[in-house]
């Protein structure tokens, strides 16, 4: 959620809440096959509140959603929703920039 917030906040002076569970209040949600590069994917690890989220960073041609995300043990990765342990945990995403600051995040 930090990695998330200073990300947004450097690229597309977009202030967001430090913690995911916040984020994930941000801005209604957005059905997973409208996603976009620039969009926020939350996720749950027990089934309960939003624990982690990550960045859309790419939508492939076969409809693939890669996202960009930190985590504590293995730093900024790139991820699957299609992955065995993301894609069972992913709950919903957000769209919170507009859609002429989406070249922002292409820089």
């Amino acid at each position: 959620s930090g990695f998330v917030r200073f990300v947004f906040q450097n690229a597309a002076d977009i202030s967001l809440p430090r913690v995911s569970s916040d984020q994930a209040t941000y801005k209604p949600r957005i059905s997973s096959m409208n996603m976009k590069k620039g969009d926020l994917v939350f996720f749950s690890h027990r089934g309960g509140r939003i624990s982690h989220v990550g960045i859309v960073e790419e939508v492939t041609a076969e409809g693939e959603i890669k996202f960009i995300h930190a985590a504590t043990s293995k730093g900024v990765m790139v991820s699957s929703l299609d992955d065995n342990y993301w894609g069972p945990k992913f709950k919903f995403a957000k769209r919170v920039i507009k859609e002429n600051n989406f070249a922002t995040l292409n820089n």
